[in-house]
């Protein structure tokens, strides 16, 4: 006879039966794998159920009857063999767990996510006390930041409670650096395998129609691998822009680590810094603070990678002490060394920065580079090639990459002989109409502070921008005029621009440009008849010579002159193309080396007194100063100018006080724009 029909269990009676397995954990233990089966998304009582397994187990390993390693096969004793049943069973509520995470058919909701992520987090580190179970953390950080189905509140409270925690610190950089460095991985035999398809499609063409459809057969195969294989996965955009996130809110180094320990700081060796940093390695653990507790109880020690045969022995005098007195040896974790954590916290970032960005993670990480980064790596040369690759795409990533190489070159002897090329090509006419001028110019005018430029380079740079303020909009144009003049201010070498005294003085000049004197008339050879002389007298004309004398005088004129304008040519030719008329500037160039600005001129400046703009053409009075005079001039702030625009400058303009308004005198008020029939004829079908 078939016994009794087992009843279904339905959601409502799940938190009464957790309830009971709490209560007697072995009595009401087939409750377990119940429990386990309806921890699904779909299931609406997780979150009660979730907090009573957590106990459960929790529980179970405070008891003794759950330990991380499963018992012997051959003990088949009860105890081992609930033992063993258990720890089936807590692996089966790690699956469960990390499934409710990172799950996408369909995605739990964000309050059961974060009830199991909180319930992970106990596991891991209530399996062993002290001990912090890294690998089923890095299991759940992987589902956490590579499932697309995970809420952003677990993510949020993993940074704002657990990051300041030493050892997850540790081991959540530790992941970051392997989950990078695999997504690199992924995306580098993505390409090489489209590689392989363009070379394979191209041969296939080449050798006849009748390849092509097995080559298109084997490609949609490996597609849909692919795509079997990436389900339930982001995209490495997203993947990318979370790890930026976690790095971003993370701080340099964890709470009770002293801030000048470490770092880029540059030490000496010797016998001295190896004691300090024996000392610093055996101290690390003081003063922090971590999630499996061995930090607070002192239960842990620092331990150094790659420690010299002294240390070493150091370290086991210290644990033998330590064992001797009594107490309980203490466990050397790196987490605990904080030259480990500053390595780690380095790595992590150039693992990510080796990541293909997208363009708004891009300028994130970019902004963050001079204050965040550089001052936190152990060796801040590394980013050199990461900046560089940056700057050769120019517009606002590429001037906060310059930003940070002009860090590494002043403060880390990064060698960089192009930097201020790389300046003068992003200095472009979209840089004025751009959302970023702003910060693009701010940081201009920081690298162009130093009074150490060279006078050409900075002759070209004046050139440059007094050439964009012809075609930039007037606020553009005041920019540039206000560039223009700190650097002449900062660089007496360049008045030559402005006022450029020629090679033979200003006295050659004007007798250069006065008019030579009219020739005297030509004398002739030979006296001529009384009757021809007089004639000529009469009508009020020179005395002409014969024929041959004629040519000859006109040949002797023709030479002079000739020759005058010959020794003009050689005056003009010693005193420079800018008495010339000529522009020597060649704004096409990349190198301002070899732009020849400083044998130019600012004629851009006399255009510029013309210009459309009132406020334009009154702003050139700023560089008719004697900027040599450092007492009677001084530097414009720019910041002003930064955030000028079309609406600023009109505004000012209303609402400036005008002393003297014209006016308009009407004897009567005119009711129409053109009045009269004249205009009327020049506009035939307009009613004026």
């Amino acid at each position: 006879m078939p016994g009794p029909k087992r009843r279904r269990t339905s959601a409502a009676d799940l938190p009464a039966l957790a309830e009971a397995l709490v209560a007697d954990p072995q009595a009401k233990a087939n409750n377990l794998p119940v429990l386990l089966a309806a921890l699904t998304a779909e299931c609406t009582q997780a979150v009660p159920v979730l907090h009573s397994l957590r106990l459960f187990f929790i529980d179970s390993f405070d008891r003794g009857n759950l330990s991380v390693k499963p018992p012997e096969e051959g003990d088949q004793s009860p105890e081992a063999v609930y033992a063993a049943w258990l720890h089936r069973q807590y692996r089966a509520y790690q699956a469960a767990l990390l499934r409710l995470l990172g799950g996408t058919q369909p995605a739990a909701d964000a309050r059961t996510q974060v009830a199991a992520f909180v319930a992970l987090m106990e596991c891991v580190r209530g399996e062993r006390p002290g001990v912090f179970n890294n690998r089923l953390y890095h299991r759940l950080f992987e589902a956490l930041v590579c499932g697309s189905g995970a809420a952003p509140e677990v993510l949020g409270l993993l940074i704002s409670k657990f990051l300041d925690l030493a050892d997850v610190r540790y081991f959540t950089l530790a992941s970051i650096v392997k989950i990078a460095q695999r997504a690199q991985q992924e995306q580098q035999q993505q390409q090489k395998g489209q590689a392989g398809k363009r070379g394979r499609s191209a041969a296939a063409e080449e050798e006849g129609s009748g390849d092509d459809s097995g080559e298109e057969e084997e490609s949609e195969g490996e597609g849909a691998a692919a795509a079997g294989e990436g389900g339930g996965r982001v995209s490495h955009a997203d993947l990318a822009r979370t790890l930026h996130d976690i790095l971003a809110g993370m701080p340099p180094q964890p709470p009770g680590m002293g801030a000048g320990q470490g770092g880029t700081a540059d030490r000496q060796g010797g016998e001295d810094e190896e004691e300090e940093e024996e000392e610093e390695d055996s101290e690390g653990g003081a003063g922090l603070s971590s999630w499996c507790g061995a930090a607070e109880v002192g239960f842990v020690a620092a331990a150094n990678a790659g420690e010299g045969a002294r240390q070493r022995k150091r370290q086991r005098q210290l644990l033998g002490q330590t064992a001797g007195g009594g107490g309980k040896p203490q466990q050397r974790a790196k987490w605990a060394n904080i030259k480990a954590q500053q390595r780690m916290y380095s790595d992590a970032w150039l693992a990510v920065l080796r990541m293909d960005f997208p363009e708004d993670v891009l300028k994130k990480v970019l902004a963050c580079v001079h204050d965040l980064v550089i001052p936190s790596l152990v060796n801040p040369l590394l980013l050199a090639d990461f900046l560089t690759a940056t700057l050769d795409k120019g517009g606002l990533p590429g001037m906060l990459a310059l930003n940070g190489i002009f860090l590494l070159v002043t403060r880390h002897g990064l060698e960089y002989p192009r930097f201020y090329s790389r300046l003068y090509q992003l200095l472009t006419p979209e840089a004025f109409h751009a959302k970023y001028r702003s910060r693009f110019f701010a940081l201009a005018d920081v690298f162009l502070a130093s009074g150490m430029v060279p006078a050409y380079t900075a002759a070209a740079f004046v050139k440059r921008l007094a050439r964009l303020a012809l075609a930039a909009p007037p606020a553009g144009a005041l920019l540039a005029l206000a560039f223009a003049h700190n650097i002449v201010r900062r660089h007496p070498a360049t008045m030559q621009l402005l006022h450029r005294p020629p090679r033979g003085g200003l006295a050659g000049v004007a007798a250069g440009a006065a008019a030579p004197a009219p020739p005297p008339p030509p004398q002739p050879l030979l006296p001529l008849p009384p009757e021809v002389a007089a004639a000529q007298g009469q009508q009020g004309q020179p005395p002409q010579p014969h024929t041959a004398a004629n040519g000859a005088a006109a040949g002797s004129q023709q030479q002079q002159n000739g020759g005058q304008q010959q020794q003009q040519q050689q005056q003009q030719q010693q005193q420079g193309p800018a008495w010339r008329g000529e522009d020597v500037y060649d704004f096409a160039e990349p190198d301002p080396a070899r732009s020849r600005a400083l044998e130019s001129s600012l004629w851009e400046l006399e255009a510029l007194r013309v210009h459309h703009n009132p406020q334009v053409s009154a702003y050139c009075a700023i560089l008719e100063k004697d900027l040599r005079d450092r007492k009677k001039t001084s530097e414009v702030d720019i910041s002003e100018l930064l955030a000028a625009s079309y609406a600023s400058m009109f505004a000012a303009e209303a609402g400036r006080r005008l002393k003297a308004v014209p006016t308009a005198f009407y004897r009567a008020p005119p009711e129409r724009l053109f009045e009269g029939p004249a205009v009327a004829a020049d506009w035939p079908g307009w009613a004026l």
